[in-house]
C-alpha cells in the first residue's frame, strides 16, 4: 500500500463517517465537495485550507501532520496576496495527490493553462494580450498575472509543475 493511498483511505473515512460530520461543522462542506466531484480528497483539503480540518488530521495520523502543517505555513505566508495555494503546494509532501487534469475551475489555474497553451508559457505576452484588450473587465487578470509571476520567480518553479503529481509515492513498511 502506497503513503497517498492510505491518507485518501483515512481522509474518505473521515470526511464520510456521518459522526465525524455531525460533531464538526467543520467535515460538511468538504464531504459536500468530495460527493460532488472526481479529485482527490488531499486535493480538496489543500484548497479548502480549513484550519480546523488540519487540526482533526493531526490527530488521525503521523503522516497526515505534515500535510496540515504545509497547508497552515502556504496560508500564513501566501494570504496577503491569496496565494496560499502556490506556497502549500510547494512545500507540500512529495505523497500528496492532485487531480489528474490541472483543476481550471480555480482562476489561477485557468491563467496558468491560457499562459502555458496559447502563449507557451509566457507571462508577458499574455500579460501584452489582455492589456490589448482594454477592458476593465481584464483588470484583475492582468494583476493576478503579475503576482503569479512574481510567485514563480520566488519559489523557482513553473506553478502548474507544482500541479503535477510527483514521482512514486513512499510505500508503507
Amino acid at each position: 500500500m502506497t503513503m497517498s493511498s492510505l491518507v485518501e483511505a483515512l481522509l474518505s473515512g473521515l470526511l464520510f463517517y456521518d459522526e465525524a460530520c455531525r460533531t464538526d461543522p467543520d467535515l460538511a462542506p468538504l464531504r459536500a465537495q468530495a460527493e460532488c466531484s472526481e479529485v482527490p480528497l488531499q486535493w480538496l483539503l489543500v484548497t479548502s485550507g480549513s484550519p480546523r480540518a488540519c487540526s482533526l488530521l493531526r490527530q488521525a495520523a503521523q503522516a497526515l501532520l505534515h500535510l496540515a502543517e504545509a497547508i497552515e505555513a502556504g496560508q500564513a505566508r501566501g494570504a496577503e496576496e491569496n496565494c496560499a495555494l502556490w506556497y502549500t503546494l510547494a512545500n507540500a509532501p512529495s505523497w500528496l495527490l492532485r487531480p489528474c487534469t490541472p483543476d481550471d475551475t480555480l482562476p489561477d489555474v485557468a491563467l496558468l493553462r491560457l499562459r502555458d497553451d496559447l502563449y507557451e508559457g509566457d507571462w508577458e505576452a499574455l500579460i501584452s494580450s489582455l492589456e490589448e484588450a482594454d477592458s476593465q473587465g481584464w483588470r484583475w487578470a492582468i494583476a493576478r498575472c503579475r503576482i503569479l509571476q512574481r510567485v514563480e520567480r520566488e519559489l523557482g518553479v513553473s506553478l502548474m509543475e507544482l500541479l503535477k503529481t510527483p514521482g512514486p509515492s513512499a510505500t508503507l513498511e
